[in-house]
């Protein structure tokens, strides 16, 4: 038998309680602080004497073979914690675990303040059948990542002002008209050109490849191909482009179209060192996302080319989600 650790999460208004005390939140930066108006995480960690194979099953029971991948990212982020000597159990592990509850109540869409969308998180989990058990994995995987990724982000100069570019820079709005060859191109600019339809309804009718619309910046990264025609070749919102490469490998071929022109706004919008403040912030979590998202498909590509996995817990749960992959199937004779 061996004892495993869980973490019990309440939400509440204030405070949070951390093996019988009461504390104050440690928020990030970002989160109000405030104690009056901050909901946070109530954390209280139980020993619980139980099996390996009683653990996995357990957590099945409440919440279905879907707990078995983040269980194993899970055990595999802590495996990884071990390695590199960090502890789990401190103080430091436990203010991450309530911080990644805390972001994760305000990230909940819609208006609100923490207690309100506490209170549609909390639904929404109910909701969809997902127990305490999977949400406290969640959690603790992501605090687990965090902390293994501590430092890898580094938020540069250009970086701000790239983002600044961005959004207060010269840019357009774009419809990418997917076609195969010259022939439908052609059809496609009787439609546009002549007939003044709209790209996504012609692309419907001549059963085209959806059309992709999105707005680029002058400094986005991409084929060089679709940022000539948008800010070059098109002059005036309702052009249209002839047929161009849109990339090598595979080659695909289409036509752009300029919806409509934003001028460039950095002249009324400078940027001021309270933007650059936001910038670095907004830049430094897309960055540890990207960091957290990276390490953990590193550890789980590990494990899938490992010949042999020593950790029992990671073999067992391994083995339970390879079983419950589809099976080939046999062509029909």
């Amino acid at each position: 038998m061996k004892r495993l650790r869980f973490v019990r999460i309440v939400l509440v208004a204030g405070s949070m309680s951390i093996g019988g005390r009461l504390a104050q939140a440690d928020t990030p930066p970002a989160v109000p602080s405030d104690p009056n108006a901050l909901l946070v995480a109530q954390i209280g960690r139980e020993a619980i004497p139980i099996s390996r194979e009683k653990q996995i099953d357990n957590l099945i029971k409440d919440a279905g073979e879907r707990a078995i991948p983040p269980l194993l990212d899970y055990l595999l982020v802590t495996q990884e914690m071990k390695r590199a000597n960090i502890q789990r159990d401190g103080e430091a592990f436990s203010k991450l675990v309530q911080q990644e509850v805390t972001l994760t109540i305000m990230n909940v869409p819609g208006e609100g303040d923490l207690e309100a969308k506490a209170k549609t998180l909390e639904s929404t989990l109910k909701a969809q059948g997902v127990p305490t058990r999977e949400f406290q994995l969640g959690m603790e995987t992501r605090a687990a990542l965090r902390m293994l990724t501590a430092g890898a982000v580094n938020v540069t100069d250009q970086n701000i002002n790239d983002a600044y570019h961005a959004e207060f820079g010269p840019r357009r709005s774009i419809t990418i008209i997917q076609v195969n060859d010259q022939l439908e191109a052609d059809k496609v600019w009787g439609l546009v050109v002549n007939q003044k339809q709209k790209p996504v309804d012609v692309s419907n009718t001549l059963h085209l490849r959806p059309a992709l619309s999105r707005i680029m910046p002058e400094n986005a990264a991409g084929p060089e191909a679709i940022k000539k025609a948008a800010f070059t070749l098109l002059q005036k919102e309702g052009d249209l482009s002839p047929l161009i490469t849109l990339a090598e490998n595979p080659k695909q071929e289409g036509m752009i179209y300029l919806e409509k022109i934003f001028p460039d706004q950095r002249p009324t919008h400078p940027l001021t060192d309270a933007l650059k403040a936001e910038y670095r912030k907004r830049i430094q979590n897309t960055m540890a996302e990207t960091a957290m998202q990276n390490r953990l498909q590193h550890l789980r590509d590990d494990v899938a080319r490992s010949p042999e996995i020593k950790d029992p817990d990671i073999a067992a749960v391994y083995a339970r989600m390879k079983a419950m992959e589809p099976k080939p199937t046999s062509p029909a004779p």
